[in-house]
């Protein structure tokens, strides 16, 4: 979203760009976007229940971080990622095997670095989306 919104707003800087996970998303400048996800797809839309500090955090941290980024890296709905506040993420499906795009080397590596650091700072960026544009 990020990179959609920068292209738009200083397409002096961007010459292209290929997206290909988030697709372009426009906003409405009154409409709060997480309150505009729950309307549409509820609580349990993976977004929403980012937004309360600690909650996810928590939820994640119920598993070591390389079997974490196991469950949440080959979620296999192709739908929006829609999380049972009763069950977490914690509960989701561990993949074994693992998919022929993903290795155990891949896990480690990135483990290693979210077990220095945690998840916060993803989680933070979802909710930054808790804003409403205020501008001219």
């Amino acid at each position: 979203m990020v990179a959609w919104y920068f292209r738009l707003f200083r397409p002096d800087r961007v010459r292209a760009l290929v997206n290909l996970s988030v697709h372009y998303l426009q906003r409405h400048p009154s409409i709060n976007l997480v309150d505009g996800f729950r309307a549409l797809l509820g609580g349990n839309f993976y977004i929403c229940q980012f937004q309360e500090a600690g909650i996810a955090e928590a939820d994640f941290g119920c598993v070591d971080t390389a079997t974490m980024l196991k469950k949440f890296l080959t979620m296999r709905d192709p739908n929006p990622p829609m999380i049972s506040k009763e069950k977490g993420f914690s509960a989701l499906e561990t993949p074994d095997p693992l998919p022929p795009w993903l290795t155990e080397e891949d896990i480690d590596y990135y483990a290693t670095k979210f077990t220095k650091t945690g998840f916060p700072g993803g989680f933070n960026h979802y909710r930054a989306f808790n804003l409403t544009y205020h501008g001219n």
